[in-house]
């Protein structure tokens, strides 16, 4: 049994913080329905030109259920009121105030189910003087300090590489809602989860304010490249913008072990180099000298090397080297999905649970699972006009309609007509004969004009029959089925 087994998540969200949460949860076995607007969220379309980028969707939205429903539209409302009613988890990371703009805000959902939980993840949480600033991944690292951390100690701020504060909040929402359940679990009442995109990405820069000192009473700089050697970065061969090593020697044991493995055994006695003030005080010098034994090497070599050996380091990975790693391989982290033909890359599950294993699945398309969710969780029926293939909906639709207008009271001049048609006894409709008497060569059988009813109703059967026999051989099987089962 999945760990989340029995618990279903709508989500209502977009590009990475909401998504990020609702998959971590179908990760760990929840039934997650995404509902998305006619055409898809904007995550479906990131690139610059608005086109579909699949492998940016798939990577945020594997293991989910997908649907369409227009909420900006009374009906729309009133099926997601009927979804919240049936589900234990609503995530949404839309804009200040968006949700409420529907009618789908936490009060609203609170009226259809008084045990839900509902979690919102904003840049600014819901209430400040942020509460209505529109927010952004690089908006909300802004504000957790980040970008005044990166960079070269001199020079200006920098953008991180990464999504944390998207990433986190959608981290940390999966970890409240998860917590929320047990308790819903345990005490039958839901809740309002609250998430800070600003606030997630904080937690990246407690050891930082801690270490420099300077927590709550000054201005922490910028982190460079490193400490200073040899706890820095090293150039490897063949000497290309990612070929480098990081290395944090943390002790004199650790510094010991280097310069032996490196075969350097003269720094150990290097006056410039004895202790970790003076490694510090001439980590220029040292640089250039640890270099000495990098640059012969490229980066995994050294890795290898200096790891095997017990001391602390790791190549610089760029994103190739990350889909091409053995170990993410072997640990099944890395993982090629196909659909139609094509071989997609997905990061896979960052847990590994014994008792709770999760295969990962690709996004759905786009309203995938739309007619299962509503006829197997609202019960909605599901009516075909036949087996047509049609450019749009609308004509189905008017057919659909015209269907049940005819059975509402004084639509039609006669009402005994609907009770004497096409399928109400199994069989196609007998021939309609009108005035006048001879048309076209054809005139109204004789025995339509004799008034006796025996024989009227008689011909009318042997009619529907003869007809239903010629062209609908599957009505006119099941037919005589029953006539059999009856005798």
């Amino acid at each position: 049994m999945q760990a989340l087994s029995g618990m279903r998540v709508l989500e209502i969200s977009q590009y990475e913080a909401g998504p990020t949460c609702c998959q971590l949860l179908a990760w760990l076995g929840a039934e997650v329905i995404k509902i998305e607007q006619p055409g898809g969220e904007p995550g479906r379309h990131v690139l610059g030109d608005g086109s579909y980028n699949e492998q940016y969707f798939y990577n945020y939205n594997s293991n989910k259920k997908n649907i369409v429903i227009d909420y900006k539209n009374a009906q729309g409302i009133e099926v997601i009121n009927k979804l919240i009613s049936k589900s234990d988890i609503l995530v949404e990371n839309l804009g200040p105030g968006v949700m409420d703009s529907y009618g789908l805000g936490y009060d609203n959902a609170l009226k259809h189910n008084e045990s839900i939980i509902y979690a919102s993840i904003k840049g600014f949480g819901l209430s400040g003087p942020l509460a209505n600033f529109k927010s952004f991944d690089p908006l909300a690292q802004s504000a957790a300090a980040l970008f005044s951390l990166t960079g070269e100690i001199d020079g200006r701020p920098m953008r991180t590489g990464g999504t944390f504060a998207d990433t986190s909040a959608g981290m940390i929402t999966a970890l409240a809602v998860t917590a929320a359940y047990v308790q819903k679990v345990k005490n039958k009442i839901g809740q309002h989860v609250e998430i800070s995109m600003q606030e997630a990405a904080l937690q990246f820069i407690k050891t930082v304010g801690v270490l420099d000192g300077q927590w709550g009473t000054g201005v922490t700089g910028r982190r460079g490249y490193g400490a200073g050697a040899p706890n820095d970065m090293f150039q490897c061969d063949p000497g290309g913008p990612n070929d480098y090593i990081y290395m944090l020697i943390g002790t004199s044991r650790m510094w010991d072990l280097l310069c032996t493995t490196m075969d350097r055994l003269d720094l150990l006695n290097d006056q410039r180099f004895l202790t970790s003030d003076l490694r510090k005080k001439h980590t220029a010098e040292l640089h250039l000298e640890i270099e000495k034994w990098t640059m012969q090497r490229s980066k995994f070599d050294a890795m290898n090397t200096l790891g095997n050996a017990g001391i602390p380091c790791c190549a610089i990975y760029d994103t190739l080297d990350v889909f091409n790693d053995e170990h993410l391989h072997q640990r099944n982290f890395i993982q090629k999905l196909e659909r139609n033909g094509k071989e997609y890359p997905i990061l896979g599950q960052p847990f590994k649970m014994s008792q709770s294993s999760v295969e990962i699945e690709l996004a759905s398309s786009l309203g995938e699972q739309t007619k299962e969710v509503l006829r197997d969780i609202l019960n909605f029926e599901e009516i075909s006009i036949g087996d047509y293939i049609l450019s749009g909906g609308e004509s189905a639709s008017f057919v659909l309609i015209d269907t049940i207008l005819r059975l509402l009271p004084k639509v039609l001049g006669n009402e005994m007509s609907k009770n004497d048609e096409s399928f109400e006894n199994g069989l196609l409709e007998y021939p309609q004969y009108t005035k006048p008497q001879i048309w076209e060569k054809k005139s109204v059988p004789d025995v339509l004009l004799s008034g006796d009813h025996a024989k009227i109703k008689g011909w009318r059967l042997s009619q529907s029959e003869a007809i239903t026999r010629r062209q609908r051989p599957d009505l006119w099987k099941k037919y005589t089925d029953n006539k059999k089962k009856k005798t």
